[in-house]
This record gives structure tokens, sequence and C-alpha cells, in this order.
């Protein structure tokens, strides 16, 4: 593990315990819900990175449920090539009577 980071460390470690004991990491597909915070973000490349790391075939697709009026889904699309994203759009302008 080196000098892998915190994030890093716990992916591996949960792949290593949970996932290749029970599935090949080829057959997986993922599905990432991203908000456009650091968070989501930060899973979704973390497990990217992790099957580039071990040499897997990553397939996956990330969405993001739009609730409000703003460019979220252009940032994210920017910040990631890698994965295609889907936008659920939920945003609903409301009309006051």
């Amino acid at each position: 593990m080196g000098d892998q980071h915190t994030i890093e460390k716990k992916i591996d470690m949960y792949m290593k315990y949970y996932v290749i004991p029970l599935f090949s990491p080829n057959e997986l597909y993922w599905w990432f819900s991203l908000s456009g915070g650091k968070d989501s973000f930060c899973m979704c490349l973390g497990v990217y990175l992790w099957y580039k790391r071990n040499g897997y075939s990553f397939q996956g697709t990330a969405f993001l449920i739009k609730q409000w009026d703003n460019g979220v889904l252009e940032a994210l699309r920017k910040q990631i090539n890698w994965i295609d994203i889907i936008c659920i759009d939920a945003f609903v302008k409301l009309k006051v009577f």
C-alpha cells in the first residue's frame, strides 16, 4: 500500500475483503450517484483509479439528480471525462399563485 492516501487504502481494503471474494471486478458494472460535492466525486474517482492500478477493466455510469437550477452537471462533465454522466432532471420551477 506504500504511499497511498487514506481513501485509496479504504477502497483497496473493501475491494480485497468484500468484492473480490464474491465477484470478478471485470464483470461488475458500477453506478455512482454524483451530487456535485467532494464525497461522491472522490468515491467515484477512487474506485476508477483502483481498477486502473490493479489492471481491471472498469465499467460504469454516473448519474446526477438535478434538483436546482445550477451548472453542476456541466461542471462535473468538465472534471470527469472517463465516465458517462446521466442527468435525471427533477428540477421544477414552482409558480406561486
